[in-house]
């Protein structure tokens, strides 16, 4: 008996199993929020334009008590505005929804667009899901939603010297080293290096080139003149010049082991030769004279 029922109820739970997405699929195709937002990438601090369509079909089952929910996740919480049925202007990220508390009746063939206006005080990427609630009976059932996502970047302002070189804008929050500014502005004055991002212009704050920018800024680069010691260029010697060197170091080496000067050498060997001379032409006379 017991192994009866118990295969009748894993029976009745698989039935429910089938049916329950069934209905639920049913439902969330009775109603839809479609998100219309033009842009998908902005800047902080820049307003964008959002809206929100809610529909239901002509066999609609009629809901009298719903919501709309807005839930935000993303590095900051944004501000997004909309005006709710009673004309007054909420801020539906702060609120959580959009609606009067205990909700509206939604019928068949409704088809209303609600405009939003966001604006996000932070660079980074956004996610936001957007539901149709029922909060009849005291509790809260998700009806259908849709989910979109933001991409917020920000601008950088490049100063030297007191003056903005250029501006950038980043998608998401982009480092300087990720917009190829590690190594400094590329068209430095000539006789002049980069030598460091600074957050002031007294360049006594130092900013890491890969750290990400989340906030619209100004960044500051140090351009200091080339040292004498950096402009001088370095002789290249060659093996051969290294070669020439170094035989005339051994020549010279061995010129000053021989103590006996060249020029000595030479002054007696002409004595020599004179002393020769003089003793042949002295027996040739004395010979002469006896014959």
């Amino acid at each position: 008996m017991k192994s009866t029922v118990k295969i009748i109820l894993l029976c009745i739970v698989l039935i429910l199993s089938l049916i329950v997405p069934t209905i639920s699929n049913a439902a969330g195709n009775d109603y839809t929020i479609e998100v219309n937002y033009p842009l998908k990438s902005v800047l902080t601090n820049t307003e964008q334009k959002i809206s929100a369509t809610l529909k239901t079909t002509a066999d609609a089952t009629i809901l009298t008590n719903v919501r709309v929910k807005v839930d935000v996740s993303g590095p900051a919480t944004p501000k997004i505005m909309a005006k709710d049925t009673n004309g007054t202007d909420i801020d539906v990220a702060q609120e959580g929804y959009w609606g009067p508390n205990a909700g509206f009746p939604l019928p068949a063939n409704y088809d209303v667009t609600t405009d939003f206006t966001a604006t996000f005080p932070v660079a980074g990427v956004y996610t936001a899901t957007i539901s149709l609630v029922d909060v009849s009976g005291g509790t809260e059932r998700n009806v259908t939603s849709e989910t979109i996502s933001m991409t917020v970047g920000t601008e950088i302002t490049v100063m030297i010297n007191g003056v903005e070189y250029n501006k950038y804008s980043t998608v998401g929050a982009q480092s300087l080293a990720s917009l190829g500014l590690a190594n400094g502005p590329t068209d430095i004055e000539e006789g002049y290096k980069f030598d460091g991002w600074f957050a002031d212009e007294g360049y006594t704050k130092p900013i890491d080139a890969n750290t990400p920018i989340t906030v619209a800024t100004s960044v500051y680069a140090k351009i200091v003149p080339v040292s004498a010691e950096e402009t001088t260029e370095p002789t290249n010697t060659t093996d051969f010049d290294e070669e020439i060197t170094e035989k005339g170091e051994e020549t010279l080496s061995e010129e000053e082991k021989d103590d006996t000067p060249k020029t000595g050498v030479a002054n007696y060997v002409g004595i020599a030769i004179f002393v020769i001379l003089a003793s042949v032409t002295t027996i040739y006379v004395i010979r002469k004279n006896r014959i």
